[in-house]
């Protein structure tokens, strides 16, 4: 027997603290540098990772280490695009919304570009994503809580329990908010709620000014709307929040063979998503849009209307809407606004005889026909998507629950091409198969005419799955002797 050579541990002294002795707690002590970009080619990748702090010198990332590195990375003259990978659950207020606006003004001063991948971008993590101009996110990532948290302690009782007495003494009124030795009051409570919604309106204008630059009012709406929410990759993508979901290495190989890969994306993401659709639909504005055709002249007023084939849209659009107005749901109220807004539009009132038309009743009356008109388009276009999203699932019952679910947020296309990548699974077998897999016999008078369907190795695997049972090679019968033998693949 051969001796086994022996085991050698090599030992790789780390750099930094390892640990901290008890009595040196309270005491200074030099931290490790975080580590600087990793260039692969013309794509370099920095990691951000843990909580975010505002200033470097603590024991989390910082805002200020991350645009030092930042800029180093951009300053290379190599580097083409800069990736910051985030997985980050958030952190402080304080230099974060800075700090995004900055990245994006080394990206303009080096013109070079700043692409975001999200392992995990949450709370403050998701402000710095957005400085990217595209947001890729890993497959399983996280991403969004898009607002603002404050804790307000109050130890009085347990002081009080345990015998201490403190009185503060202050100059202001509100001076001793948030002091743990002082009690809870309404009015601190709502001295608090305003900071944090002065905050959170600070965050939702970042989003909407980083992820939509043309619609920042009604996206900063729509942001807001989302609730703080967290979105696992696929229902980020389809909220807007993300715009393609890809793993690490697959971005590098693509940004560096196009360092303008998924460039624009980001400009009609929150125009496209399903989520936003729905909120631009319950905030339609009622004015008449810019580009509405001007009105029709004398000459023109004879000419022939719209084909005729339009009609049965609208009508499978009035069912549809009328179909989704029973609900008690979200959908079911929107669905019963669009019937006000069209029972409107059909009955408008009739002005006095002697007054002439008002110029902004008849604007209002087009405005609110062209609503219509949109509205009922959108839902042709939803009705379609469902029914077309309901045969795709259905042409798959192999699917399993989890991956359905998934597909219902991918848009139409990606879950085509999701369904044509994933093969389809092999159904149950039932008793006749299992009959038709022992075999037939081969009788001496017959001999070679047995003939099955099932192949040698779907004999063995139904006999190991106790499908069927093993049968005697050779049996007597009578005066009839049967041979049985294995049967071969092929002719």
């Amino acid at each position: 027997m051969a001796k086994r050579a022996p085991r050698v541990t090599y030992y790789r002294p780390q750099t930094g603290a390892l640990a901290v002795h008890a009595s040196a707690l309270g005491v200074a002590y030099a931290l490790p540098a975080l580590p600087d970009a990793v260039v692969h080619g013309p794509v370099a990748v920095l990691a951000v990772r843990g909580p975010l702090e505002h200033y470097a010198g603590t024991a989390f990332e910082s805002y200020d280490g991350i645009l030092a590195r930042a800029e180093a990375a951009f300053a290379m003259p190599t580097v083409r695009c800069l990736v910051i990978d985030y997985d980050t659950p958030g952190g402080a207020v304080s230099g974060c919304f800075e700090a995004a606006h900055a990245l994006r003004g080394l990206s303009a001063k080096y013109s070079k570009r700043l692409v975001t991948f999200a392992q995990n971008a949450l709370s403050a993590g998701y402000a710095l994503a957005t400085a990217g101009d595209t947001i890729v996110a890993a497959p399983s990532a996280l991403l969004g809580s898009i607002g603002i948290i404050e804790q307000v302690m109050d130890q009085t009782a347990a002081a009080a329990a345990a015998g201490i007495r403190v009185q503060l003494v202050t100059s202001g009124a509100r001076k001793a908010d948030g002091n743990p030795n002082s009690a809870i009051s309404t009015d601190t409570l709502e001295a608090y709620q305003r900071n944090v919604d002065a905050y959170a309106e600070q965050f939702f204008g970042l989003v909407a000014e980083h992820r939509a630059p043309n619609k920042s009012v009604t996206s900063a709406g729509y942001v807001a709307g989302l609730e703080a929410s967290v979105f696992v990759a696929p229902e980020a993508l389809s909220a807007g929040l993300a715009d393609a979901i890809l793993s690490l290495p697959e971005l590098i190989q693509r940004l560096s063979e196009d360092p303008e890969y998924l460039m624009a994306a980001n400009v009609s993401t929150f125009a496209t998503s399903p989520i936003a659709a729905k909120a631009a639909r319950a905030e339609a504005p009622t004015e008449k849009p810019a580009d509405s055709p001007p009105p029709a002249k004398d000459d023109e007023k004879d000419a022939p209307s719209e084909p005729a084939s339009e009609a049965p849209d609208y009508d499978k659009a009035l069912k549809a809407i009328a179909a989704l107005a029973e609900s008690d749901d979200e959908k079911g109220e929107m669905c019963r606004r669009m019937l006000g807004a069209l029972k409107a539009a059909a009955t408008p009132e009739e002005p006095a005889a002697a007054a002439p038309e008002e110029p902004a009743a008849a604007s209002a009356t087009a405005s609110s026909a062209v609503l219509v008109d949109t509205l009922a388009k959108q839902v042709v276009a939803r009705v379609t998507e469902l029914s077309a999203r309901a045969e795709l699932v259905a042409s798959r019952p192999d699917l399993a629950p989890a991956v359905i679910k998934a597909l219902n947020v991918l848009p139409l296309a990606d879950a085509r091409a999701l369904v044509d990548a994933t093969p389809k699974a092999l159904g149950p077998v039932d008793s006749a198969r299992a009959a038709i897999s022992t075999g037939a016999p081969i009788h001496g008078a017959q001999h070679g005419s047995g003939v099955t369907s099932y192949s040698a190795e779907a004999s063995q695997m139904d006999l190991a799955m106790g499908l069927s049972a093993p049968l005697p090679a050779i049996e007597h019968k009578g005066n009839t002797t049967v041979f049985r033998c294995p049967v071969r693949g092929g002719k």
